[in-house]
């Protein structure tokens, strides 16, 4: 059975976007060949850090939420090990009530949405209109 796990990966601040999306692309790549699924994606941006990591005060982070067997973690990890770009990573699996709360705050952002589209419709249905006479 496929567990729920949260992924703070910390990467160097002095990478371009480009070496960004190439190191997180990887890790997704990871997770979804081993039959894993990306649930949310998070850049928290650079912040500094805590304490000096690497010879690094900066660094970038990233949130990965996803779903997967066990034994893809280790997987992950060992990718993560080995990536030149990582500074500091953690994996955690998640307990029912923050399954839970991702859930929820995924349907409040559809509910949100909703009204958006739908006034969206409606104004471009009375252009329309507008258009028309």
């Amino acid at each position: 059975m496929a567990n729920h796990y949260e992924s703070l990966i910390i990467l160097k601040a002095n990478l371009n976007d480009e070496e960004i999306k190439a190191s997180i692309d990887k890790l997704k790549t990871v997770i979804a060949n081993n039959g894993g699924n990306i649930i949310k994606e998070e850049n928290w941006g650079t912040k500094e850090l805590s304490y000096v990591i690497k010879k690094q005060i900066r660094g970038r982070y990233f949130l990965l939420v996803f779903t997967a067997e066990p034994s893809v973690v280790g997987n992950y990890e060992s990718t993560c090990n080995v990536m030149e770009n990582m500074l500091k990573y953690v994996v955690i699996r998640l307990d029912k009530a923050r399954i839970d709360a991702y859930e929820k705050k995924a349907a409040q952002a559809a509910e949100a949405a909703k009204p958006k589209a739908e006034a969206a419709a409606e104004e471009a249905a009375g252009e329309a209109a507008v258009e028309q006479a």
